[in-house]
């Protein structure tokens, strides 16, 4: 590896311009005014990954956005590895809070600034940079590799599912690398499973317009606060959700399993510093690690209601509209928790309002196998590469089209990632450390040629 290390660090200026071409392109996939960018970002990295010397690349047609796909298949009697990223990024607002320019990359006290550098750009870039290493050097890969670099992450991969459906036989593989996680801040991690996700719009309707709270006010209902009593239901202040049958189906936590993750437990004043909280809330009898992988959360994302301007107008509004999540883990199903949820809402509002809930596509959880030969490979590749042994974690979050390749190809994902838990993610003056960056290149070196 030392002359592969040498040769990262000569390269390191062309990766870097590279990464700045890629994060000038604000390929922000939720909003329709950026779809020129969208189109711009998936041709960029088409480019990239030619350059690198991956073989049959082309833009995948969907519904939606384009899926980049690349190949390089030249062993019969290898594995094959199917390299995952998005292109697109989340939207900068509020710019006002940035230090910089969200889409001109800038370099300070040794971390990239950027859309997109830690979510997802500069980790599936690292990637492909990694394969260009090897081919520049030895002419020839260890293993046969795929890639297939999608544009609606960040909106839900709706489209992804059905494209791997149409070309289920193109993008075949036997394992997935996905660099789309956040490590520790003391070493890096692997992620075995991630939660499922079910968002729901709840709507309220009371009146035919808002009236004047003088007038009527006891006299009809209330929108904002029939909603607000409807998710009061939800949920309890011992952190226990009171819909039937979220509970019910649960896979248990062995204790062999809780000590794995009790490794990667992050201490509750990281938790409180990095979010800004009082205390930590949560179901009561369970550690944070526990809470945030294994069990189910229910939030409300957002709230609209009446008037919220200057000063003061006495009204009751009409109307009130409430976004909302829920986090869900094995053995729980999306389809199930949506029926249970529209159940409950059914069964609890009360009959002075229209009451309706609209659900969007959700996800289901996902477990993968943390004792398979790929899953060792990686942990070895990651401990050369970091310097320190993995640590294993479930995600409270979710990636959908990690979830679709388990469905729909069968294969395991090796989740990790090179994006520290102040990278800010979705967040104002997003960043990664640019030694990361170079680790990344690093890792799919060591990880390819241990997978051989």
């Amino acid at each position: 590896m030392k002359d592969y290390l040498l040769y990262i660090k000569q390269n390191r200026g062309n990766y870097l311009r590279s990464l700045r071409e890629y994060i000038s392109i604000p390929s922000v996939s939720a909003d329709k005014r950026f779809r020129k960018d969208i189109d711009r970002a998936a041709s960029w990295i088409s480019m990239r990954m030619k350059k690198a010397g991956l073989e049959k690349v082309k833009a995948i047609a969907t519904v939606g956005n384009p899926v980049v796909y690349g190949e390089w298949i030249h062993h019969k009697e290898k594995p094959t590895v199917l390299f995952y990223g998005h292109y697109d990024v989340q939207p900068p607002d509020p710019l006002d809070q940035w230090e910089s320019k969200p889409f001109e990359m800038s370099v300070r006290d040794g971390n990239l600034y950027g859309r997109g550098v830690a979510d997802n750009k500069a980790p599936h870039l690292s990637h492909v940079l990694g394969i260009e290493a090897i081919l520049k050097k030895e002419k020839i890969l260890p293993v046969n590799v795929k890639f297939l670099i999608e544009g609606e992450e960040e909106v839900g991969s709706a489209n992804f599912p059905r494209m791997l459906k149409a070309n289920e036989k193109l993008v075949k593989s036997d394992v997935a690398f996905v660099s789309d996680g956040i490590m520790f801040s003391d070493a890096p991690v692997i992620e075995y499973g991630l939660r499922g996700l079910v968002c729901f719009e709840l709507a309220v309707k009371c009146l035919k317009k808002d009236v004047h709270s003088g007038s009527f006010g006891g006299v009809v209902d209330n929108a904002p606060m029939v909603l607000s009593y409807i998710i009061s239901r939800m949920k309890d202040r011992k952190g226990r959700i009171r819909i039937p049958g979220i509970y019910d189906k649960l896979r248990k936590v062995g204790l062999g399993e809780q000590k794995i993750l009790a490794k990667s437990e992050t201490p509750t004043s990281e938790i409180l510093e990095n979010t800004g909280a009082k205390s930590t809330f949560g179901e009561n009898g369970y550690k944070n690690i526990i809470r945030t992988g294994a069990r189910p959360s229910l939030d409300v994302n957002g709230i609209s209601s009446g008037y919220t301007g200057e000063g003061m107008k006495t009204i009751i509004p009409s109307e009130a509209r409430a976004k909302m999540s829920m986090r869900i883990v094995p053995n729980l199903k999306a389809d199930y928790v949506k029926k249970q949820i529209s159940t409950f809402i059914k069964k609890i509002a009360p009959k002075t309002c229209e009451v309706s809930v609209e659900f969007p596509d959700g996800g289901d959880p996902v477990l993968f196998d943390r004792n398979s030969k790929e899953y060792d490979d990686a942990k070895q590749a990651l401990k050369e590469t970091f310097g320190k042994e993995p640590k294993m974690k479930l995600v409270g979050g979710s990636v959908g089209a990690v979830t679709d390749m388990k469905q729909i190809l069968g294969i395991n994902s090796i989740f990790t990632g090179f994006a520290l838990p102040d990278c800010g993610m979705h967040s104002p003056n997003e960043k990664l450390p640019i030694g990361n960056f170079l680790k990344g290149i690093e890792l799919t070196i060591r990880y390819l040629k241990k997978l051989a």
